[in-house]
């Protein structure tokens, strides 16, 4: 007698919707595993950091999107030492991810920050870091960041790295749907990194190491880095507009500190790189006795020869001293007091506020009446 093998075709249909025949036979099923096998979503991995990668990076203080930020490679620190002015390109639509982390109204966002950041440990003898430092104005450049010594550019370097390929960096994190070189990073999710801003590697606190958000008076990437309230961040914000913050990018090395050039960026998310004619310290255009370095710092005009930061009057009393001067929009001042023209004290602030209300100040400290000499001076600050 014959024994025959009657085999059972029945369709089914596969998780990934794939049609398949199910034979009573162990090679369909194995068949079947590998479809469904090869039919599984996996989750894309931004690609690995190396040595002198360069970080586009976005933090805010509130929702939406406190606690999260923004980190994007942008490409090697070479690409910005060789020449020209360009639109960073390679980044994806990173408008859609801003859109989709912190608001349509990312882009004028006071709350919304960002910097760029960067290392490169070419021999542990000599670190090289990067880092911005937002412009005045499109005029006016940042004042240059202070010299750092091999051991703050260690120390600091450290700090970037732990932010690019540290446990829970951007190292494996996982990339965007609109970006491949970018990833949200969710203190709350295990799976991104706890670093809740790349500005702020300090503010590390909790059981497991979670980060904090950043707050007034806090070391960015260590106190060897000298980048705090006191000095300035390395961050910019978006209350005026993208038209209204630009980055300088520095490269801090064992030569000194060294401006590459300025980041932009614009309300489609495009990220330009540029490089910059910058104004002579000395050029005094106007003739007026005050550089138009100085000028573009206090908002007055430097090819108007009859503007200029100046104290409109003063008056000097047994009780008192009495002190106007001119403002400038949105400019804030110190009147300052000083006993022999090399130390200076503040003892007034006043904000210009956007009509540029004129500073009036009276002193009637007792103290500094009886001295036997005094002088005051209005400055523009910072």
């Amino acid at each position: 007698m014959k024994l025959y093998h009657f085999m059972n075709f029945r369709k089914t249909k596969n998780p990934s919707g794939l049609i398949a025949q199910s034979l009573g036979s162990s090679s369909l099923a194995v068949a079947v595993a590998l479809i469904a096998f090869a039919s599984e979503s996996r989750a894309v991995t931004v690609p690995n950091p190396a040595e002198g990668d360069i970080f586009l990076a976005f933090r805010a203080d509130e929702d939406p999107g406190k606690g999260k930020s923004y980190l994007v490679k942008i490409g090697q620190d070479t690409l910005f030492k060789s020449g020209g002015s360009f639109a960073v390109s390679g980044l994806g639509a990173i408008d859609a991810d801003l859109t989709a982390t912190f608001g349509g109204s990312w882009n004028t966002r006071t709350d919304l920050h960002w910097s760029v950041i960067g290392s490169r440990v070419a021999t542990t003898a000599e670190p090289v870091v990067y880092a911005t430092r937002e412009r005045v104005s499109t005029d006016l450049p940042s004042t240059p960041w202070p010299v750092l010594n091999l051991q703050a550019r260690a120390a600091t370097s450290s700090w970037i790295s732990a932010v690019a390929s540290g446990i829970y960096g951007y190292r494996g994190s996982q990339a965007t749907a609109n970006s491949a070189v970018a990833t949200v990073q969710d203190p709350n999710q295990a799976q991104f990194s706890k670093y809740s801003t790349q500005a702020d590697t300090r503010s590390k606190g909790g059981e497991d190491g979670a980060a904090s958000p950043i707050t007034a008076g806090t070391t960015q990437f260590g106190g060897f880095s000298q980048w705090d309230n006191k000095n300035g961040t390395i961050e910019g914000d978006f209350g005026g507009g993208t038209s209204g913050t630009e980055l300088d990018f520095y490269q801090f090395n064992a030569s000194g500190v060294t401006r590459l050039g300025t980041f932009t960026i614009n309300d489609s998310g495009v990220l330009s790189f540029s490089l910059r004619t910058e104004i002579s310290p000395s050029q005094d255009t106007d003739g007026d006795g005050y550089t138009d370095l100085a000028e573009l710092k206090a908002g007055t005009s430097p090819t108007d020869a009859s503007d200029f930061l100046k104290v409109l009057s003063f008056s000097n009393s047994e009780t008192e001293a009495v002190i106007t001067a001119n403002t400038a929009a949105d400019k804030l001042y110190h009147v300052e007091f000083s006993e022999d023209l090399q130390n200076w004290l503040p003892i007034s602030f006043h904000s210009a506020g956007p009509t540029a209300t004129p500073l009036n100040f009276t002193d009637t400290d007792e103290d500094r009446r009886s001295k036997p000499k005094g002088f005051y001076r209005v400055r523009v600050v910072p």
